[in-house]
């Protein structure tokens, strides 16, 4: 070793750390050499807020997309209530005839256009009675949406509807034409239920309210319709002793009459014979 290496030795060899000092080294040079400061990569965020915000937008178009402003009842055959969006969509529908839930989702009516849903639903009945009932909030919408149903549904009877109507037939398991014949048959009979009308077709409930009034109007003569003892009758009919008959002269003591004016004993009326 040569001298001034020894110098420099013996100069240091009294210098000697704690294990304490040794400790607070090794823990300044660690987190030096790996503790690095992390910085924000804006290539790995953009794609991130970008993410979050597709499944945003996607959430509250779906929540539009979902939400009914319309709907439609049809009956054809069975009665079905259909819920439509604001971009003529059918989102959702109800069966109101028990049993042909089967049918129905057969057609696939979900997202497809109202017109294009109410022309399988025509179809598929076979019904030659088809009626259609709309209510979309204003009687503007109600026009434009009945008029395209009847454009694509050649034949249907389509109408305007308000929701209170339409909520109070579906509660009774109607559709809302059929509804008011059943509230005007069972304004003839109380005893109607809406049971009663579930079973029959519109045709069926016509012909019964039908009935109904005529036994009314029949029941509101007195002794009998045009008949009786005053009414366009009386000991004759249109003559009295000589109508159109006499010595020459369509009569006999009088004109067009016998003992009086177009009436045997005074009753507007006679009967309709003499000589001739």
């Amino acid at each position: 070793m040569k001298p001034m290496d020894k110098r420099i030795q013996s100069a240091f060899g009294a210098v000697h750390a704690d294990e304490a000092m040794k400790a607070r080294t090794a823990a300044f040079l660690s987190k030096k050499l790996y503790d690095k400061p992390r910085r924000l990569h804006l290539s790995r965020a953009i794609p991130a807020v970008c993410c979050a915000l597709f499944v945003l937008i996607a959430c509250a178009g779906y929540g539009v997309y979902s939400m009914p402003v319309a709907a439609i009842s049809v009956e054809a055959g069975e009665t079905v209530e259909l819920k439509v969006n604001a971009f003529d969509r059918v989102v959702s529908y109800t069966c109101l005839s028990s049993g042909t839930e089967t049918d129905v989702e057969a057609l696939n009516l979900t997202h497809q256009t109202y017109s294009d849903a109410v022309a399988a639903l025509v179809e598929s009945s076979g019904s030659e009675e088809a009626a259609v009932s709309v209510a979309a909030g204003s009687e503007e919408k109600n026009a434009a949406i009945a008029a395209e149903i009847e454009t694509r549904c050649q034949g249907v009877n389509c109408q305007s509807a308000d929701a209170e109507t339409l909520e109070a037939a579906s509660e009774v398991g109607l559709g809302v034409q059929k509804y008011a014949a059943y509230l005007e048959w069972k304004s003839l009979d109380p005893s109607v239920t809406p049971e009663d009308a579930q079973t029959l077709s519109m045709r069926e409930i016509r012909e019964k309210i039908a009935a109904l009034s005529g036994e009314d109007s029949a029941t509101t003569g007195g002794n009998g319709p045009q008949d009786g003892t005053g009414q366009q009758s009386g000991n004759g009919q249109q003559s009295g002793t000589g109508l159109h008959d006499g010595t020459g002269q369509q009569n006999g003591g009088g004109a067009q009459d016998g003992t009086g004016q177009q009436n045997g004993g005074g009753q507007g009326s006679g009967h309709r014979y003499g000589r001739n």
